[in-house]
């Protein structure tokens, strides 16, 4: 179980419980000024947080064993980071890796959704566009892992991108 605590300063406590053996780990740090938190996520020794500074995203992964800390920025050539959304960070426990789906804004009426993912060392592995070829604004997506390296993704879609109800169910 992992709690992370955050005052107005940025200063942070992760306090980890091993439920194993009920062991507690405390890490202490310090966010840089105005850096914003929304999303965590554990894998082996790594906790992921969906993170920012104004409008500028990106994936602080902190180990909870070592205190050892990674800033892994999130962009994708040729679009603003301010239209960058991170959306969900999701646990796939049979690849034992953390996915990210990040919506990227392209205008006014269309958005592309990219896929990250990371391992249990707090490495990325791969990037790609999720969305490549289609239409629609992906709204919501999950995945699942596969033997051989497979995946399968459902969610939902809107033809519009400015939409607050799906219109839709995908499977890919």
């Amino acid at each position: 179980t992992h709690t992370l605590f955050k005052d107005k300063k940025g200063n942070f406590r992760l306090i980890t419980i091993d439920v194993k053996d009920l062991k507690v780990s405390d890490i202490k740090g310090a966010f840089l000024k105005k850096v914003w938190t929304k999303q965590l996520a554990a894998l082996g020794d790594y906790v992921y947080l969906t993170a920012g500074i104004r409008k500028e995203p990106f994936i602080y992964a902190i180990n909870w064993k070592t205190g050892d800390k990674k800033l892994i920025p999130v962009s994708f050539k040729g679009f603003n980071p301010k239209n960058t959304t991170l959306d969900k960070l999701q646990v796939i426990k049979e690849s034992n890796e953390i996915y990210l789906f990040v919506t990227v804004k392209e205008n006014r009426r269309n958005s592309r959704v990219h896929v990250l993912s990371f391992d249990d060392a707090g490495n990325q592995k791969e990037s790609f566009e999720l969305t490549k070829g289609i239409e629609n604004n992906i709204m919501d997506v999950s995945a699942s892992s596969f033997k051989n390296d497979l995946n399968f993704y459902v969610g939902t879609y809107s033809e519009k991108y400015i939409s607050s109800v799906s219109e839709g169910l995908f499977l890919c």
